[in-house]
């Protein structure tokens, strides 16, 4: 990601007349502090100047280790603005240094931090957001900041568990096609050469190679330029127009694996979310609407809408989830035992601790479910290849 950045270079003394500078993130001159007392320094003279950053996105670990730093420094009784310039100030992370510096200029401008939040969504969600307005409401910010980063740890435990499970399948995966296409493009014109000399009648499995590799070599390039231009004509659509997330969305839900699998991630997503919301004091209308966003698939954010709209008339949680016909049997079970025992925060904890260690027990055998399978795969493949070269050698009598 390319960004050009204004900043102000800046040089000051301390209280005993030491030289300091250093630099600042900030929209104008004026926006400058003339002090900074937690470093006791004057600022005497700044002037602007301009970056070109190639930067990364924030990470949710980034935001993890932000947001419970924050927390403890919060209940160290650190003032917030203060808190933010430290964090901005041991950050490497460009453009969460500029996240910060906007929420501090919000902040210094009036606004509360929920609401300088609400002006910058780029990295907390509304259900991040409404947690956080609650702190600031109920003087226990660092206690709904400690739950955001706990929320947001469990989230990145689920996804580098899936994602480790599903990387060595890929990279061997990858590993055959690659090999796969430099032996047809580049070993098997060699014996296709061998061959016409020899002027026989090869047989049909050769045949079949030889004439693929004729194709391939003749429209690899094409194909490598189409699949490029297709993945990211794709992706920009897909930000663009939410019309086609959408219809992604809703076709993945169909697939059966991909369907149980989805499953288990969102709910056990959702179950960690909504218990704690409750925990925290926000209404089961508001908590709903707030994670909606949090499932991050348009098929099951309409589903909790969806309930929303029947709990509003009037209808028992259970039964709203019931009638989406979307959400596993075993967690509209605990959600009704939930409602029955008065205890729906917890039966919700308890869902996201199953559903997590299914995550877990699925993600840790993926691979060695997958392992045999790739075997053959790869196997067939080069396997496959070596003998449709090989087999008029073996024939040779035949052939020669």
């Amino acid at each position: 990601m390319f960004k050009i950045i204004k900043f102000y270079i800046w040089q000051g003394v301390t209280r005993v007349y030491k030289p300091a500078s250093s630099q600042m993130l900030k929209k104008s001159n004026q926006d400058l502090p003339n002090k900074l007392p937690w470093r006791d320094i004057f600022i005497r003279h700044s002037k602007p100047n301009f970056r070109l950053l190639i930067t990364t996105r924030v990470k949710t670990q980034n935001l993890v280790i932000f947001t419970r730093q924050m927390a403890r420094l919060l209940r160290a009784g650190l003032p917030l603005v203060q808190i933010l310039e430290l964090l901005k100030m041991n950050t490497k992370h460009k453009l969460l240094q500029e996240f910060i510096n906007k929420i501090i200029l919000n902040i210094e401008n009036g606004y509360s931090f929920s609401e300088a939040l609400e002006k910058n969504k780029s990295h907390f969600n509304s259900f991040h957001r409404c947690l956080i307005s609650i702190g600031e409401r109920t003087s226990t910010l660092d206690l709904m900041l400690e739950r955001i980063a706990d929320h947001l740890e469990k989230n990145v435990k689920i996804k580098s568990k899936l994602t480790s499970a599903l990387l060595y399948p890929s990279i061997v995966i990858g590993v055959a096609i690659f090999v796969f296409l430099a032996l047809l493009i580049g070993v098997v014109p060699q014996f296709e050469q061998l061959f016409s000399e020899v002027g026989a009648q090869l047989p049909l499995l050769t045949r079949i190679v030889i004439n693929l590799s004729h194709v391939l070599g003749s429209i690899i390039l094409f194909l490598g330029l189409f699949f490029l231009i297709a993945m990211s004509g794709f992706v920009f659509l897909k930000k663009r127009y939410a019309v086609i997330a959408v219809k992604q969305d809703k076709f993945l839900v169909r697939i059966p694996w991909i369907k149980k699998l989805l499953a288990e991630v969102i709910t056990a997503r959702l179950s960690r979310a909504l218990s704690t919301a409750l925990s925290s004091g926000l209404p089961l209308l508001n908590a709903l609407r707030a994670i909606s966003e949090v499932t991050k698939n348009y098929a099951y954010k309409t589903a909790i809408l969806s309930s929303c709209e029947l709990i509003r008339n009037g209808e028992s949680f259970y039964y709203a989830l019931t009638r989406q016909n979307i959400f596993p049997l075993d967690f509209l079970q605990m959600i009704k035992l939930g409602e029955i025992s008065g205890n729906l925060e917890k039966m919700l904890s308890n869902a996201a601790d199953l559903y997590e260690e299914n995550i877990d027990h699925v993600a840790g055998n993926l691979s060695k479910l997958l392992e045999p399978l790739l075997i053959i795969i790869v196997g067939t493949i080069v396997g496959g290849l070596m003998l449709a070269m090989y087999l008029p050698i073996f024939k040779f009598g035949d052939v020669i």
